[in-house]
Order: C-alpha cells, then sequence, then structure tokens
C-alpha cells in the first residue's frame, strides 16, 4: 500500500491485515497490551486470540466505514492503528474510535 524509506536505510510498509497476519497480529497485541496505562487492555483482561484477530480482521475488511492498517518493518508487525464508527445512528455517523500502537 505505501512505503516508507527511514533514515536507517530500511523500509516501513504500511498495508491492510489480511487473515493471514491475524497470528502476528494477535502475538503483536499481547506483547503489547501492557506496555502503558493509556493502552485499553488490563491485566484482568484475557489475551487475544488467533480466532478473536482473524474475526476482527474479516469483520473490519466486510465493513467500508471501518480501517485497520499495519506498520511492517521486515516484515514483522512493528505497529497498528484502526479506525470505526462508534455507532451506527445515522446522526452519530460522524464520530468514530481510533485506536494506534507501536512497538
Amino acid at each position: 500500500m505505501k512505503e516508507i524509506k527511514l533514515k536507517n536505510g530500511q523500509t516501513l510498509k504500511i498495508t491492510f491485515p489480511s487473515l493471514d497476519d491475524a497470528q502476528e497480529l494477535a502475538c503483536y497485541a499481547n506483547s503489547i497490551r501492557f506496555e502503558s496505562k493509556f493502552i485499553t487492555c488490563s491485566e484482568e483482561d484475557k489475551a487475544y486470540t488467533l480466532a478473536e484477530e482473524e474475526e476482527w480482521i474479516k469483520s473490519t475488511l466486510e465493513n467500508n466505514r471501518s480501517f485497520i492498517f499495519l506498520a511492517k518493518l521486515d516484515g514483522k508487525i512493528v505497529g497498528s492503528a484502526n479506525f470505526g464508527p462508534i455507532s451506527n445512528k445515522i446522526r452519530l455517523t460522524h464520530r468514530c474510535e481510533m485506536g494506534l500502537s507501536v512497538s
């Protein structure tokens, strides 16, 4: 989708996910979930599963109002961003939620 040449010569790729990314995305999300108090997961929340990530990717790809982007360095996920509506109510369609993480 988009390639960005970094100062160190590496190339960062920004892509949409596929179902093939689900396992790595689950591992990535589980690895960063407690790095900051600003991440929405708490210690009481269970780890993300492959099935949950596959469902999230699939439902987002099928919805023309939601988006997931992955940042990959050397083919490995190092960041993600997602945008989606907070409600399906017509009067709230201009509002969205956003998630952004970088390892």
